[in-house]
């Protein structure tokens, strides 16, 4: 996972490195809803239910083009399975596209996410690493406030015992772009 975190560092890069990052960046919070969904631990071949989870995150994005945006992103949730609650820790980057007015109107920002995904200590488990990954669509209404839906899971993942994979689940956020 080490490799996972080193790519994700090497693609944020050009990101910091922008000259607009600091004229035209937009800076976020959100509070986060994880749907219900369910892991898969491979060595067990089992399938494990992840319960309803809530979080909170923080963002930044910066116009790469006319209508091309590049972020980064934070989120921090308490992931619930079986009776057991660990903090999740995921930071990625993000690309979106820009369609609608910016003068006060509805924006629609459809995107993707590549995450590196931490998952502390849960009961038994011991913390585990994860390659994150997210599509879905931002609606930004008039004032900065936001809504999204998206589709999350890990394709990958785990700690030296186990092999971990989870979702996709559904993922609402509700925020402020300021």
């Amino acid at each position: 996972m080490r490799r996972a975190a080193l790519t994700l560092a090497l693609f944020a890069l050009p990101l910091l490195a922008s000259p607009a990052l600091g004229q035209g960046a937009q800076f976020g919070v959100k509070g986060i809803m994880l749907l219900p969904g369910e892991a898969y631990v491979e060595e067990f071949d089992n399938y494990v239910d992840i319960d309803l989870s809530l979080g909170a995150g923080v963002l930044v994005d910066t116009r790469l083009g006319e209508r091309f945006l590049g972020g980064l992103y934070v989120d921090f949730m308490q992931a619930r399975a079986q009776d057991e609650s660990g903090l999740l820790m995921d930071a990625g980057v993000s690309l979106k596209a820009a369609l609608g007015s910016d003068q006060g109107k509805i924006r629609w920002r459809p995107g993707i996410g590549i995450g590196f995904g931490h998952l502390a200590q849960v009961g038994s488990l011991d913390a585990s690493n994860y390659l994150t990954l997210r599509a879905g669509v931002e609606v930004v209404l008039p004032g900065g406030w936001l809504i999204e839906g998206s589709i999350y899971g890990a394709p990958t993942g785990g700690n030296d015992d186990l092999t971990i994979s989870y979702g996709p689940m559904p993922m609402l956020r509700f925020g402020r772009l300021f």
